[in-house]
């Protein structure tokens, strides 16, 4: 799950294609998975790597 983070956060691929990438079954399941995780959803994560770029 961690090379996840960095596939998502510096690709541009949408979260279902990241999913998909990664073997995930669905995008819910993916994001149930990265939240236990991280303590967060992919969007949310995604959200503050790009707040965080503007800094």
């Amino acid at each position: 799950m961690r090379s996840v983070k960095g596939l998502k956060s510096g690709t541009g691929y949408k979260i279902n294609e990241v999913a998909d990438l990664c073997g995930f079954a669905s995008q819910t399941n993916f994001g149930r998975n990265f939240q236990q995780q991280f303590g967060m959803p992919p969007a949310v994560y995604v959200a503050q790597k790009q707040s965080d770029k503007g800094k």
